[in-house]
C-alpha cells in the first residue's frame, strides 16, 4: 500500500502590532463585561448615579495608539454616546411618578372644617403614604370659600329647577294639544250635541297664565277654532227667532237645533271679536308679558284666520263685520298681512256668484278711502281689477217706469185681487230663495250698484288727489270698466282726462291708460257724441317712441289695446295721414324692441294693410301723395308728412336674428298677401296682435320660434 502523505503545515507569519493591540483590547472588554454583569444586580438608580459621577473615563496609552492609527473607526463611539443619553432620558421619564406632576394646592375638608396642604408622599416597604399639613387661614378667606361653595350649589339647584320647568312646560303643551284635538274632533263629529266644545276651545285661549306657553296656545287655539268653524258652519244664514216663535211649543229635535244654532252664533261672534282684538292691538295691552315679536306672529295668524273665514263663510251671519275686519287689514303697515288680505278679497270677487258680498266689500273699500283719503296702498284699489262683471242694468229709468206702471195696475184692481197679487209675489220670492241657481235679475242689480260705487271711488280720487300714487290704479280701472259708465258722465270724465294729460305730470303708462279709457268710451255708448279725441291721438303717437327692449309686458299690452281701440274700432273717423303716420311709427319701433314686441307690432301693421286701402302709399317709390318732407320729430301725426316716405325698416327686419320677425317683415313687404309669395303659415295668419305677443313672449320660453 502506498504511504499516506501528511498535509504540510502552513507556516505562521509573525503577528502585526495592530492584531496584537486588538487582542489585548478584546481581553479588556471581556473583563469589563463581567464587571457590568455584577453591577446590573444593584439598583438601577445607583447605576445611573455612578455613570453620572464618572462621566469622564481616563484613556490608557493603548487607546491613544489605537485612535492615532489610520485604521481607527470612530463611528461606534458616537452611537454609544447617543444610546447612553437616550437611556438616561427614558429612565428619568419613567421614574417620574404621578404625584410629582399633580399640583400641590390647598383643599378644604367639610367634616373638620379645616384647610390642608398636600406634601410629598413617603415610601415605606413598597407602599406610598400621602402626607398633608394643616394650613391656618384667615377668617375672610374661609368666608369667601364658603360663599363660593354656596353660589355653586345655588347655580346647580337653579339649573336643575330650570330643566324641570322646561320638562313640565313641554308636558303641559303636549297635554293642551291633545285636549284641543280631542275637543275639536268631537265637535266636528257631532256639532249639534257637542257644541259646548266651542266654548271650551274659546276659553283655552285665555286660561293659560304662563307667558311662554301663551303664544303657542294662542296660535293653536286660533287655528283650531278656524278649522272647526269652517267645517261646521251651515250653508245658510241663521235667522234670529221672534218672541212669538220662542213662546211656541216645539219638539225636542227642533229645540236642540235652536239651542245649537244660538250657541254657534254666540261662539262665532266671540271668536271674530277675539281675532280683531289681536289684529287691532287691544289684546296686546291686556298681555304686556308677551314681547313685540310674538305679538306680530299672533297678528299675522289672526289675519289669516279672518281671511279663511271670509273666503269660505262669507254667506253666513256676521258677514258685514267680517268684511270690515278684512278690508281694514288690506291697508296695514304689515306687508305680509296686507298681501294676505288683498288676496282673500280677490278670491271672494272671483267666487261670489250672486254679488251681495262683492257689493259689501266695495262699499267697505269706499268708506276706507273716504276715511284715510290718500293714505291708501295701490294694492287696495287693484283688487277691483279682479271683478268679473259682465251685465248691469243699463237703463235704470226703464225699471222705474215699470214699477210705476205696476203700481197703477194694482190701484185699478179690487181689494181681493190686490191681496191675491201680493201673496203671489211673496210666494215667488220665497221660491226664488229656495232655487239652487242664483237669480239673474238680483245679480244684475248687485252688479249695477257695485259699478256705481267703484266709479264714485275713482272720480273722488281724480278730483281730490290726482297726484297721489293711486292714479295709475284708477286709470287702469277706468279703462277696464269704461263701457259701464253712464253717458251722462262722459263730458265730465273727458274734461278730467284731458286736464290730466295736459298737466304733463303723468308717466307714459298713465298717459296710455288715459287714452285707452277715452277710446273705450267713444267706441261704446260714446259713438253718439260728437267728440274728436285729437289730443289723445297726439299723446299716444308721442309716447310710442318710448317702446324699447326695456319695456315690460304690461306696457306692451296697454299699447296693443290702445291701438285696437283707436284705429280698428274707429275706422270711419280716421284720416289717411293718421293711418300712414302710425304705420311708419310702428315699423320704426320694431327696430329696437324685443322680438315678441316686434312680432306683435308687425301684426298691427299687417291688420292696417288689410283694413285700409290707403296704406298702399307706403309701398310705392314715387312720392306723389303730397308735398313736403317727412318729420318724425313732430308729435302730431296729422302734419308729419308720413305719406312722403316708405317703410324701409322692413328690409332691415328681414335680416333680424329671430326667424319669425324676418318672416313677418317679408310678409308685410309683399303687402300682407293671403296666398302666393310672402304668405304666412296658417297657424300664424289667424292670430291677432295680442295673441302673437302672448305666443312668442319670453315667458313662454319659445325664443322667437313659431
Amino acid at each position: 500500500m502506498a504511504a499516506v502523505k501528511k498535509p504540510k503545515k502552513v507556516s505562521k507569519g509573525k503577528a502585526s502590532h495592530v492584531k496584537l493591540n486588538n487582542k489585548n483590547q478584546n481581553k479588556k472588554k471581556k473583563k469589563k463585561s463581567k464587571l457590568n454583569k455584577k453591577q446590573n444586580d444593584e439598583p438601577r438608580v445607583e447605576k445611573i448615579q455612578v455613570e453620572e459621577e464618572n462621566e469622564e473615563i481616563p484613556l490608557q496609552e493603548e487607546d491613544f495608539e489605537y485612535f492615532g492609527s489610520d485604521q481607527a473607526n470612530l463611528a461606534f463611539v458616537k452611537r454609544i454616546t447617543e444610546n447612553v443619553k437616550q437611556k438616561k432620558r427614558k429612565l428619568e421619564v419613567s421614574e417620574e411618578k404621578s404625584y410629582e406632576k399633580s399640583p400641590r394646592n390647598n383643599f378644604y375638608d367639610k367634616d373638620d372644617k379645616k384647610v390642608y396642604r398636600s406634601l410629598l408622599p413617603v415610601k415605606i416597604k413598597n407602599k406610598i403614604i400621602p402626607q398633608q399639613k394643616e394650613v391656618k387661614q384667615k377668617e375672610s378667606d374661609v368666608e369667601e370659600d364658603m360663599e363660593l361653595e354656596e353660589e355653586v350649589e345655588e347655580q346647580a339647584e337653579q339649573s336643575s329647577c330650570a330643566a324641570e320647568q322646561i320638562f313640565k312646560q313641554q308636558q303641559n303643551m303636549v297635554d293642551i294639544k291633545r285636549k284641543m284635538a280631542l275637543i275639536a274632533l268631537s265637535v266636528i263629529e257631532n256639532p249639534q250635541e257637542k257644541y259646548a266644545g266651542l266654548r271650551q276651545l274659546r276659553l283655552l285661549l285665555e286660561e293659560v297664565d304662563n307667558s311662554e306657553l301663551k303664544v303657542m296656545v294662542r296660535k293653536l287655539g286660533m287655528i283650531t277654532l278656524m278649522e272647526v268653524f269652517r267645517d261646521i258652519i251651515p250653508s245658510y244664514k241663521i235667522r234670529k227667532l221672534t218672541d212669538q216663535e220662542l213662546q211656541q211649543k216645539t219638539s225636542k229635535e227642533t229645540k236642540s237645533l235652536q239651542n245649537y244654532e244660538e250657541s254657534l252664533l254666540v261662539s262665532y261672534k266671540h271668536y271674530l271679536e277675539y281675532l280683531w282684538s289681536v289684529v287691532s292691538g287691544e289684546q296686546k295691552k291686556k298681555e304686556p308679558d308677551i314681547n313685540q315679536q310674538d305679538h306680530q306672529v299672533l297678528k299675522e295668524i289672526a289675519i289669516k284666520c279672518l281671511c279663511e273665514l271670509l273666503i269660505n263663510c262669507h254667506h253666513f251671519n256676521f258677514s258685514n263685520e267680517l268684511v270690515s275686519f278684512v278690508v281694514a287689514c288690506m291697508n296695514l303697515f304689515n306687508k305680509k298681512g296686507s298681501e294676505t288680505a288683498c288676496e282673500a278679497i280677490k278670491q271672494v270677487f272671483r267666487t261670489d256668484k250672486l254679488g251681495a258680498t262683492t257689493l259689501t266689500i266695495v262699499k267697505a273699500i269706499e268708506n276706507l278711502i273716504k276715511s284715510k283719503k290718500t293714505q291708501i296702498k295701490p294694492a287696495v284699489l287693484n283688487t277691483f281689477l279682479s271683478l268679473k262683471i259682465k251685465e248691469i242694468e243699463i237703463n235704470s229709468a226703464a225699471g222705474k217706469l215699470e214699477k210705476e206702471k205696476r203700481k197703477q195696475k194694482l190701484m185699478k184692481m179690487s181689494r181681493n185681487n190686490r191681496k191675491r197679487e201680493k201673496q203671489l209675489e211673496k210666494l215667488e220670492r220665497e221660491l226664488l230663495e229656495t232655487k239652487a241657481s242664483e237669480d239673474k235679475k238680483k245679480k244684475c242689480e248687485f252688479n249695477t250698484l257695485t259699478i256705481q260705487h267703484i266709479f264714485a271711488t275713482y272720480i273722488r280720487i281724480l278730483k281730490k288727489s290726482p297726484e297721489s300714487l293711486l292714479l295709475s290704479s284708477v286709470l287702469e280701472g277706468l279703462a277696464k270698466f269704461a263701457h259701464f259708465i253712464n253717458i251722462d258722465y262722459f263730458d265730465d270724465l273727458f274734461a278730467v282726462l284731458k286736464r290730466l294729460i295736459a298737466s304733463e305730470q303723468l308717466t307714459a303708462q298713465q298717459c296710455l291708460h288715459c287714452a285707452l279709457t277715452a277710446f273705450i268710451i267713444l267706441s261704446g255708448q260714446g259713438q253718439v257724441l260728437n267728440i274728436d279725441p285729437v289730443q289723445f291721438y297726439k299723446h299716444v303717437y308721442e309716447n310710442l317712441v318710448q317702446v324699447d327692449a326695456a319695456c315690460t309686458s304690461t306696457d306692451v299690452n296697454v299699447i296693443l289695446e290702445c291701438l285696437e281701440a283707436m284705429i280698428f274700432k274707429r275706422k270711419k273717423q280716421l284720416t289717411e295721414s293718421r293711418i300712414v303716420a302710425f304705420m311708419k311709427r310702428l315699423s320704426t319701433l320694431c327696430l329696437h324692441a324685443l322680438p315678441e314686441t316686434s312680432i306683435a307690432l308687425l301684426g298691427v301693421v299687417r291688420s292696417i294693410v288689410h283694413s285700409f286701402p290707403c296704406s298702399e302709399v307706403m309701398f310705392e317709390n314715387d312720392y306723389l301723395s303730397g308735398s313736403g318732407v317727412f318729420s318724425p320729430e313732430l308729435a302730431d301725426p296729422e302734419y308729419c308728412n308720413a305719406s312722403n316716405t316708405s317703410l324701409w325698416e322692413l328690409h332691415l327686419l328681414k335680416k333680424h336674428v329671430s326667424p319669425t320677425v324676418s318672416l313677418f317683415a317679408n310678409h308685410v313687404i309683399h303687402q300682407a298677401p293671403l296666398t302666393g309669395a310672402g304668405q304666412l303659415p296658417p297657424h300664424l295668419a289667424k292670430l291677432s296682435a295680442m295673441d302673437l305677443y302672448e305666443k312668442f313672449s319670453a315667458q313662454a320660453m319659445t325664443f322667437g320660434k313659431g
